[in-house]
């Protein structure tokens, strides 16, 4: 009798390990499910890791403009906004290397265009034409990086965008300000004469008619019969 009441008790505390260590086991995989699907949520799409690349050249070409300036211009106002600029975007590619885990030396297509026609100018010219460029730049990125920061599921790159965004917000700002007090990059030629070299810079600049040409467009000259 006894016998039986401990082969009883046994039984019974076997099956509550079993019952434990399934329950343990059901947890474990619903554990893993979630860690899975965590994963699957913040994983780069290739649309994220297109954008980890664009941003890293945005903030290289910015720093390679902003270093030219540095080089080239006496301006205080307009070395001190090179500096800043430097600054911001060195930060913000440390950012995307912390978050995201992407680095790149590259920059955006055109800069080496654009470093090359400004540096045949000198003086007020190149810092006004300096800070056109900087400006007209900053506003297609910050409008691609608000794109990004709708669109992207991957919650390091929004913490990415997060640090970045307000940088590239201020160096807007603070290069809409410089023009006002340096003015506007302006250009006296005519259309037909526009060199291959600077052809990448003239979305930058506010083209002025010659008086030929404000002729040629406001008063026809009428044919000869």
């Amino acid at each position: 009798m006894k016998n039986r009441y401990v082969l009883q008790f046994a039984l019974m505390a076997s099956l509550s390990a079993f019952g434990l260590s399934a329950c343990n086991r059901t947890d474990s995989v619903e554990a893993a499910r979630e860690r899975d699907a965590a994963a699957d949520r913040n994983a780069m799409s290739t649309d994220d890791k297109a954008f980890a690349r664009y941003a890293a050249e945005v903030h290289n070409s910015e720093i390679a403009l902003a270093q030219q300036a540095k080089e080239k211009s006496s301006n205080k106002c307009v070395l001190s906004y090179a500096d800043a600029v430097i600054a911001s975007n060195s930060d913000a590619l440390k950012s995307l290397s912390k978050n995201v885990g992407f680095q790149s030396k590259e920059e955006l297509w055109d800069t080496k265009s654009h470093l090359a026609f400004l540096g045949t100018m000198s003086g007020t010219h190149f810092d006004q034409l300096f800070v056109n460029v900087m400006i007209a730049d900053n506003e297609k990125a910050i409008a691609r990086f608000r794109e990004e920061m709708n669109a992207t599921q991957n919650e390091d790159l929004k913490n990415y965008l997060q640090d970045a965004l307000p940088g590239l917000d201020k160096g807007l700002h603070d290069g809409q300000d410089l023009q006002l007090k340096i003015g506007r990059f302006t250009t006296n030629y005519p259309e037909e004469s526009v060199s291959g070299a600077s052809r990448p810079l003239e979305r930058h600049a506010v083209r002025r008619p010659t008086r030929r040409s404000r002729q040629s467009r406001c008063c026809p000259c009428p044919r000869r019969r």
